[in-house]
């Protein structure tokens, strides 16, 4: 019989702000507010009883500090045009005007000019903006670079797209990488050369055979046995003997594999003196 379940009590209080009632659990009994919303905005207003109120000589806008700070300007601008320690001046790349600190090294009047300012600097020319194009298979605009668009006849807006386009079309580029006669004659040429010149044997060559002719060919694919529920079986029983330790090293905190001493394709058995 499963045993059931009591109920924890819960306690009722009252929020502090709006005075409703809410219902809470006995270790969540220092909770004083009903919402998220109500301890934000009761914390605001006494955040604002430990400030006071200033408004700005420069642009006469309303602000508040602590009463241990004085509060003449809103912003380190309004404080530099009111004192006059700026100055006026014009942006390199865009021509507009924008006020700034005499000491200040800045010559753009933001970010983006100022990366096309050391684009222009770096490169010597300012990198073109973003041209449209649409998807060949959605049928979505696209923003890419002019240097993108440059030899390239179809454009898709991800990878998705442009396999579901290729297996619409019945499209592969497999002929493209295919070598051509020349490219065949080169290769040739270079393989003949090094073994003259002594750069690699001819018993390295046999790494581009391929099938039964390669040296390491062992007659096919071997048997899968990952899913073998004998295997699964023989597995577990390996890891227990051996208590969940790396037979090598000795560590414990690791994922650990089980490996047959004699290879599965010459052996074909799960025994367990087999299992390392």
């Amino acid at each position: 019989m499963k045993k059931l379940i009591k109920p924890k009590k819960r306690l009722i209080k009252i929020c502090k702000l709006c005075g409703k009632k809410f219902e809470v659990l006995p270790s969540e009994d220092y909770r004083k507010f009903c919402s998220h919303k109500c301890a934000d905005t009761y914390n605001a207003k006494k955040r604002r009883e430990n400030q006071r109120q200033h408004i700005c000589k420069q642009c006469g806008k309303v602000f508040w500090t602590p009463y241990s700070q004085k509060g003449s300007f809103c912003s380190k601008k309004c404080q530099a045009l009111n004192q006059k320690n700026g100055e006026i001046r014009l942006c390199l790349i865009c021509g507009k005007s924008f006020y700034i600190y005499k000491k200040s090294k800045r010559k753009t009047c933001s970010k983006e000019c100022g990366r096309k300012l050391v684009q222009k600097i770096t490169t010597g020319k300012i990198r073109s903006e973003h041209v449209e194009v649409t998807c060949e298979y959605c049928g979505k605009s696209i923003d890419k670079y002019p240097s993108f668009i440059k030899g390239q006849k179809y454009f898709f807006c991800d990878n998705k797209c442009h396999y579901a386009w290729r297996h619409k079309n019945n499209i592969s580029y497999k002929k493209d990488y295919e070598l051509t006669e020349i490219q065949k004659k080169q290769i040739s040429q270079t393989i003949k050369r090094k073994i003259r010149n002594g750069e690699y044997d001819l018993e390295n060559l046999k790494m581009f055979e391929r099938g039964k002719n390669h040296p390491y060919w062992k007659g096919g694919i071997s048997f899968y046995y990952s899913e073998d529920s004998t295997w699964q079986l023989a597995r577990r029983q390996a890891l227990k003997r051996d208590k969940y330790t790396c037979q090598i090293c000795g560590n414990k905190d690791i994922p650990l594999d089980v490996h047959h001493k004699i290879p599965f394709r010459v052996f074909k058995s799960h025994d367990l003196d087999n299992l390392l």
